[in-house]
Parts: C-alpha cells; sequence; structure tokens
C-alpha cells in the first residue's frame, strides 16, 4: 500500500543505510557511502521524464537522487510489522520489526522532507505482485537486494511484470561461472545474504522472462562507513532491457 511520509523526523530517531549530504550542507554518515559513485552505480543512465520503482529503498538514496535527475519515482520497502527472511530450522528465532527497522523508515522520512521530496513510498510483501490497478513503470532499480532476498527469482518476476522498458540490478555478481552451490546461509551464521549469482545465472534468470542483459560495469560503492573502517567493494551494475 502507499503511505504517506512523516514530517518531523528527529535526526537522533534515524539510522541511515545511506550516507547524504543534505540541501542544507550537512553531511550524515550512513552503512554505506554511494555519493562519490552514484553515477556510475546507476550506469550514467538518463532518468529524466522516467517512471521509476526504486526496489529496497531503504534510507531513499538513489529515490531521491533519481528524482533528482527529473525521474517520477516509487520507493518500494518492507510493510510494517516485517522484517527480512531468516532461515527456519528446529528452535530457530523468529524475524522481528525491531527499533532497527523503526529508525531505518525515520531516516527515509527524514530525508524525503530535507530533499522536499515527491517521491511516493509503496511497502508491500516482495513476493506479492503488484497491484493489477497499479500504473506501469519505465524502469525498475534493484540496489544491492537481490541476494538479501530468500526467492530473487520471484522478485523479478513480480516486478518486472510492472515494468515496460528497463531495469538496473546491483549486486557483488562474480565474473566468473561458479561451481557448487550458490546458497550461502548456515544456521550457524546467517546475515540476511542468501544467495551468491554469477552473471551467467543473473543472465539466464533474466532471459527467462523476456529480459536481456545490455551492459554491464563495476563500480566501488563504500561500506562500514558507520564503523570508520571503510572500504571501496567490487559490485556491478547491469542493465537490462525487455526484449522487443
Amino acid at each position: 500500500m502507499y503511505i504517506k511520509p512523516q514530517k518531523n523526523i528527529k535526526i537522533e530517531d534515524c539510522h541511515f543505510y545511506h550516507s547524504f549530504i543534505f540541501p542544507n550542507g550537512k553531511h550524515v554518515k550512513g552503512d554505506w557511502d554511494l555519493t562519490q559513485c552514484v553515477k556510475e552505480y546507476l550506469l550514467n543512465f538518463d532518468f529524466n521524464k522516467t517512471k521509476v520503482i526504486d526496489i529496497g529503498s531503504a534510507s531513499g538514496y538513489l529515490s531521491f537522487y533519481m528524482e533528482s535527475l527529473g525521474a517520477n519515482v516509487t520507493s518500494f520497502d518492507m510493510p510494517n510489522g516485517s522484517y527480512w527472511d531468516v532461515l527456519k530450522y528446529p528452535g530457530y528465532k523468529p524475524a522481528a520489526h525491531d527499533v532497527y527497522c523503526e529508525r531505518l523508515y525515520n531516516s527515509y522520512n527524514y530525508a524525503h522532507e530535507a530533499f522536499n521530496s515527491n517521491c511516493k513510498v509503496y511497502r508491500a510483501n516482495i513476493y506479492d505482485e503488484l497491484p493489477k490497478d497499479m500504473d506501469m513503470f519505465d524502469g525498475a532499480v534493484f540496489g544491492t537486494m537481490l541476494s538479501h532476498v530468500r526467492d530473487p527469482m520471484l522478485v523479478l518476476m513480480n516486478i518486472l511484470l510492472k515494468v515496460k522498458d528497463f531495469a538496473i540490478l546491483v549486486n557483488p555478481f562474480p565474473d566468473r561461472k561458479l561451481s557448487g552451490s550458490l546458497f550461502i546461509p548456515h544456521a550457524n551464521y546467517f546475515d540476511r545474504t542468501w544467495w551468491c549469482l554469477d552473471l551467467s545465472t543473473i543472465e539466464r534468470m533474466v532471459n527467462s522472462i523476456g529480459w536481456s542483459v545490455e551492459k554491464v560495469s563495476k563500480v566501488y560503492p563504500v561500506q562500514n562507513v558507520l564503523l570508520d573502517t571503510p572500504k571501496p567493494i567490487e559490485y556491478k551494475s547491469i542493465l537490462i532491457k525487455r526484449n522487443s
């Protein structure tokens, strides 16, 4: 469902997933810093006059950046009361919507107001198809999220049914074809990362539903900014286009 962003959020009640430089000049550190590589992260794509859905928007950095380039943006994230997928086994602990989630939502609302944004906010189960009465989008952006969902293929299918033209997928896709299992989780250590998907796997996935890989580029977002141990991590940005 569409959510109206809250106003008058206090910055001390926020957890920023992304680093920001706000219009008033204030700098805020987040878990990830895209400020020096966002153009490359999004493949220098021309978003002007496009209608885009930003999947897994978190603090909304990509949403607000695309809006600044002239896009009409819908920010998609988890609904209230939900959490990331977890492994289920005898004795497992169910996921809980906790303070971290609320502080993350607060960071989006804070940034939305700071940028005087018109981005729409849509929160729903990522495994449900988008409503049939929702307008089509020109494009979609999947920013570093496919590895964090239990069923990335279902996510791609559900979202791309509502996308007419292009999508950008960003993840640490390795160059090589992987041997053995691509399934990462283990009950003794699970950091919400389910899959390591190589480029050939992604290409087969999107080909199977009528899309083709058009461009692949390396990008180096900075991780661990809040821990004062920042380091650039090699990711890949993949542009896919719907087959005519």
